[in-house]
């Protein structure tokens, strides 16, 4: 993903597939990042689905320690990296 394409989902806000997990109040706490995770996996269409941590609900980045979470998901084996798409340092559901 590039810039643009961030700035332009945290204009258009949050949805069915884009969701705003904030932690101005401090780190998200495993559970409510798991329970988005199944929540955006479980979605009723095939549409690219994006959480975007350290948004705020009113579109304000305050800053994300998403790298801390992504890494205790994938340690756990909710996620597994997606490598080698070309796209950047991301993530998908696992597989398992």
């Amino acid at each position: 993903m590039n810039i643009e394409r961030l700035k332009e989902l945290i204009t258009q806000g949050e949805s069915l597939n884009v969701e705003f997990k904030r932690e101005e109040g401090g780190p998200l706490s495993d559970r409510d990042l798991i329970e988005t995770v199944v929540c955006i996996a479980n979605r009723p269409t095939p549409e690219e689905a994006f959480i975007l941590i350290g948004v705020e609900d009113d579109g304000r980045v305050s800053g994300p320690q998403a790298y801390r979470l992504l890494g205790r998901l994938v340690k756990r084996g909710f996620l597994e990296p997606d490598a080698g798409r070309g796209r950047g340092v991301g993530y998908r559901k696992s597989i398992k």
